[in-house]
């Protein structure tokens, strides 16, 4: 998708393009304050907790309906959307072997 620019009324310009992986902090950050501006919002202010990887598995779970809209598995939007999950599977794969297993606690749950 080509970014688009469009120019408002009150002169601003609004921007519209592909989501990427870095616009995650600042979804966060609008979350976190809009949370206590509205009584129409189902959770107020410190009950709601997004992180990064709830964004990344809903990223990943929206790529599923990208064919639908004629981007294959091939495309740069798709890849993007399920590159976070990736990277968590990857980081928890080396943090296993890091870390290790706790045997005592596979052990205790068999008994």
């Amino acid at each position: 998708m080509e970014p688009r620019k469009y120019e408002l009324k009150n002169g601003r310009v609004l921007l519209i393009r592909e989501v990427s992986v870095e616009d995650a902090r600042a979804l966060l950050d609008y979350v976190k304050r809009i949370s206590g501006e509205s009584d129409f919002l189902s959770f107020g202010p410190g009950e709601f907790e997004l992180t990064e990887g709830l964004i990344g598995a809903t990223l990943y779970l929206a790529s599923g309906f990208l064919p639908l809209f004629g981007h294959g598995t091939r495309s740069t939007i798709y890849n993007l959307m399920e590159a976070p999950l990736g990277l968590q599977e990857m980081v928890l794969a080396v943090w296993l072997i890091v870390e290790g297993f706790n045997s005592s606690a596979i052990a205790s749950e068999s008994a």
